[in-house]
């Protein structure tokens, strides 16, 4: 396993790094302690958690919380006050039954107002602060799937690591945020490199994320074969032309141009942003047969209203980076409404 040196933490990490979104609803006692143990085994050294994922922290403390000194481990909360935060610290402590994060990441950025209510007094940031200063924390992250939002928190020069989409479907994060952090010396952990394996093809998306520039690549992985597929994707050694010719073939799929920034609403509640997102892709390599589904439906109910999409145009004025969001919203009634 290859390791990286995260930003300015110093931290050693490993490229490939575990996540565990998914982990409340995946989580099998006979199966999961295997699969995660056996990652620690391989040299896998650093763990996402976050108290908003259910109980995946109690299923980490039953499973490897043993093996603490072994890894890594982040935590992330919402833009909260800092009274707030610090009872979530504590809280996801308790739950892992440790005494620190060595990354508190400041997540789930859906607007600018997050921006003050971080930064401004008795916010988020002075909360994470005084759980540095108690040890509960070592180094202070942030999440976001917007890049611009992350950018915003990287300028204050307050935070040290940058977690954000990785994937080819994606590429936005990288081609924005990566410079910025790199200029600012803040660590870069990519999430979702295969979209939580909805995205097509699933080996060469995650090959695309370790190999984009990001520090470390964060995937969910909750059987041995996800494991095992991972690892040996980690521990591959492609040629430069092998490379080159897996980012042209990815290149050559039309960008669809969201940055989910979530500013653009829809009367009807159509979920314009996810449908613009996935139909390229979809029309190239496919989609998981869970997403395919999900989409579909979407879509269908979606025909009920797309009459009104010329008139109302709402979605498209909300949009900062002039996404044809009505276009996408007929083409997925068109290809997927059944």
């Amino acid at each position: 396993m290859e390791y990286v040196t995260l930003g300015r933490t110093g931290l050693k990490v490993s490229r490939l790094a575990i996540g565990t979104n998914a982990l409340s609803r995946k989580y099998d006692p006979d199966v999961t302690p295997q699969v995660f143990n056996w990652l620690l085994d391989q040299g896998l050294n650093y763990i996402g958690t976050g108290n908003m994922y259910g109980d995946c922290q109690t299923y980490l403390r039953r499973a490897i919380m043993h093996r603490r000194d072994e890894f890594y481990l982040s935590g992330k909360g919402g833009i909260v006050p800092a009274r707030d935060i610090l009872l979530g610290i504590e809280a996801g402590l308790y739950w892992l039954g440790t005494d620190h994060f060595d990354v508190w990441e400041m997540d789930f950025i859906r607007s600018m107002d997050a921006y003050d209510v971080a930064f401004g007094p008795g916010g988020t940031l002075e909360g994470i602060k005084k759980a540095q200063e108690q040890g509960k924390v070592r180094f202070i992250g942030v999440t976001s799937h917007c890049p611009d939002y992350v950018n915003a928190f990287i300028d204050t020069g307050e935070v040290d690591t940058a977690m954000f989409f990785a994937n080819p479907v994606f590429p936005y994060g990288v081609r924005e945020i990566l410079p910025h952090a790199r200029a600012h010396g803040v660590g870069t952990l990519g999430m979702r490199p295969t979209d939580q394996v909805q995205i097509r093809p699933i080996d060469k998306s995650l090959l695309w994320a370790l190999h984009s520039g990001i520090d470390v690549a964060i995937s969910g992985m909750y059987t041995m074969q996800e494991a095992q597929e991972n690892v040996a994707v980690a521990n591959a050694q492609p040629s430069a032309d092998e490379l080159q010719a897996l980012r042209d073939a990815f290149a050559a799929v039309p960008e669809h141009g969201c940055h989910n920034c979530f500013q653009c609403k829809c009367p009807f509640n159509i979920p314009v942003q996810r449908l613009a997102t996935y139909l390229n892709w979809r029309a190239a390599y496919g989609l998981a047969e869970e997403l395919e589904a999900a989409l579909r439906k979407e879509a269908t109910r979606a025909a009920d209203f797309v009459a009104f999409c010329d008139r109302c145009g709402l979605c498209e004025a909300q949009c900062s980076y002039g996404v044809p969001l009505v276009s996408f919203v007929k083409r997925a009634v068109r290809e997927l409404a059944g």
